[in-house]
């Protein structure tokens, strides 16, 4: 039994290589391009970037400018300043990061490599021009590392109501979770408008639950929360994002406010629909296949922790419905959290059901 267990590991470590590998290859064979070339300058100036405090001077314009995704522009231009190789090899070992964090969040400690192939596929399919959105590097920068940043935030919370464990720990000790918490928040939630939302309300449904429930709520979870929600303040309230607002809308098609509305609505839905559909047929399969065992207290439990993160996710597909503007690769995050969701189910159908055959 446990050489069987070893073997799946080791099988677990090969797939994970592997794909670090084919993804390092596709690092390599893109090239610099497009807002690559703009961002190797401190914001709209003529001036290369050549240090830390050139990128500092950098962000500061770009978010009284343009925008106000502070965190994910400083890594990007952070990377900029060195030969594109460095950014190769951590854009690989972030993909590998994002990929097993949903899975960790959806299979716990169950080594399953039949869901990590099914997650691998899924994401590929799922994930809008892939090469575009996840390895050409602004973009990468931008959605894969911020959705890890939120996900790798979130996982701690999700970590305490999904276990149920409660830990004292010294005054030092503590200290450290809360300074942790608090700038892991303002940076998580500093990362993407969709992704902080969805973060924000993910940890208000956990916390909120752990109310109901009467279970322990730790001094971290709060300030952590506080933190998320600062950055995401700070993202949101760029004097840029307005600038930016006011010329998209001066240069698009002029509508009534009910017009426009349905217009950004219809919009969400198709990018969501022609991206996602994969994911909603996965997720329909997988709860017919496992309907049977409702009547399973523990298995009510999984379909509410499924639903808790299907409904996040179409939160952040429709949140974008206040912006302007739209880009189909806002998608990765509520991608990520729909995966969750389909391991959630998949781990219900599949192994409670082969459980309770044995």
């Amino acid at each position: 039994m446990k050489q069987k267990i070893d073997q799946n590991k080791l099988l677990f470590a090969i797939i994970n290589v592997i794909m670090f590998t084919i993804f390092l290859w596709a690092n390599v064979i893109t090239p610099l391009s497009g807002d690559d070339l703009d961002y190797q300058y401190i914001f709209w100036t003529d001036k290369r970037v050549e240090n830390v405090q050139d990128v500092v001077t950098s962000q500061i314009r770009h978010w009284e400018i343009w925008g106000g995704r502070s965190v994910v522009h400083f890594i990007d231009q952070f990377f900029l300043m060195y030969d594109k190789m460095y950014f190769n090899i951590a854009n690989a070992v972030v993909f590998i990061v994002f990929v097993l964090l949903i899975y960790y969040m959806a299979m716990n400690k169950k080594v399953s490599n039949s869901f990590l192939i099914l997650e691998y596929a899924l994401l590929l399919c799922a994930i809008p021009h892939p090469m575009e959105t996840i390895v050409w590097q602004t973009s990468s920068v931008n959605y894969l590392w911020g959705s890890t940043l939120i996900l790798a935030f979130l996982l701690p919370y999700y970590h305490i109501a999904h276990n149920k464990k409660k830990y004292e720990n010294s005054f030092v000790v503590s200290a450290i979770k809360v300074s942790v918490a608090f700038l892991g928040g303002i940076v998580s939630g500093w990362t993407l408008e969709a992704g902080g939302a969805m973060l924000l309300l993910t940890l208000v449904m956990i916390v909120g639950y752990q109310v109901y429930k009467r279970e322990t709520i730790y001094v971290w979870e709060i300030i952590g929360f506080v933190g998320a929600l600062i950055g995401f303040a700070f993202m949101i309230l760029a004097p840029g994002n307005f600038n930016r607002a006011d010329i998209v809308l001066s240069e698009g098609e002029q509508r009534t406010l009910i017009a426009e509305l349905f217009f950004r609505i219809a919009r969400e839905t198709f990018y969501m629909v022609k991206n996602m559909w994969i994911l909603f047929i996965a997720m329909i399969i997988l709860y017919v296949k496992s309907k049977k065992e409702k009547s399973n207290p523990n298995i009510r439990m999984e379909y509410m922790k499924a639903a808790l993160f299907i409904i996040v996710s179409l939160v952040g597909v429709y949140v974008m419905t206040a912006s302007p503007a739209y880009a189909e690769r806002v998608l990765v995050t509520p991608i990520a959290f729909a995966v969750v969701a389909i391991g959630i189910l998949y781990n219900t159908a599949v192994y409670s059901l082969k459980d309770k055959t044995k």
